[in-house]
């Protein structure tokens, strides 16, 4: 089976062509590549060759490094913003910690989503932690581009009280930021946001979605649901 991968987010897709949407990041299929393996892999050690410490030529192969940032954990979350009353969301696997005083996330979103504008236009991002019951919601603002259709339509909500952002009511938590504009960067396709933590909340009992669980069980997400 062959595999691919999306230049813009990181996704991977197993299948003979490339998907005609990426599931995280909505671009087409001419943003993925095939993912071309090496049959190079590192030797087997014994204890015995290891024992003092000494280098051992030839034990890590290199050359495969699209396959090994992929072991760099991740969680998938739903980002949302606001701009003049108009509402966005988007699914994120990058969100993390950077300090704990004062506590700052940073969030990286693609230059080409509607949520980005939103956040530069507002600096209000509101992160929803998901959870392993939220593969329809995964589909819902990872699937589909804000530019195209409003993904809050027919769907119902909560709103943080402090940014005033959409908190998906099924989320296991979630965190308002505001951004401090001295703290943003273009990092190539994507726009570093860094915000400083203002309010947050726990919403439903659950254990937060991991990226590696979500490709696993892409394919039955019925057994997750609830």
């Amino acid at each position: 089976m062959k595999k691919w991968l999306c230049k813009v987010c990181g996704y991977i897709h197993e299948g003979e062509a490339p998907p005609d949407v990426c599931p995280i990041c909505g671009v087409g299929p001419e943003e993925f590549e095939e993912i071309i393996e090496k049959d190079e892999v590192a030797k087997e050690v014994s204890p015995a060759e290891i024992k003092g410490g000494a280098k051992i030529a030839g034990l890590v192969a290199g050359g495969n490094q699209k396959e090994a940032i992929f072991k760099i954990g991740y969680g998938l979350y739903v980002v949302t913003s606001q701009k003049g009353g108009q509402l966005n969301g988007q699914v994120c696997n990058t969100v993390f910690q950077i300090t704990s005083d004062p506590q700052r996330v940073a969030v990286a979103l693609n230059h080409d989503n509607l949520t980005n504008e939103f956040v530069k236009a507002s600096g209000l991002i509101t992160i929803n932690v998901l959870g392993k019951g939220n593969f329809e919601d995964i589909k819902r603002f990872g699937y589909q581009s804000g530019h195209k259709v409003n993904k809050f339509k027919d769907y119902n909500f909560g709103e943080s009280p402090t940014n005033g952002c959409p908190v998906l009511l099924n989320a296991v938590a979630y965190l308002d930021l505001k951004i401090d504009p001295k703290l943003v960067m273009e990092v190539g396709t994507h726009t570093l946001f860094v915000g400083e933590v203002v309010d947050g909340g726990l919403v439903k009992d659950g254990e937060p979605i991991t990226y590696n669980f979500y490709r696993a069980n892409r394919a039955k997400p019925e057994s997750w649901e609830g």
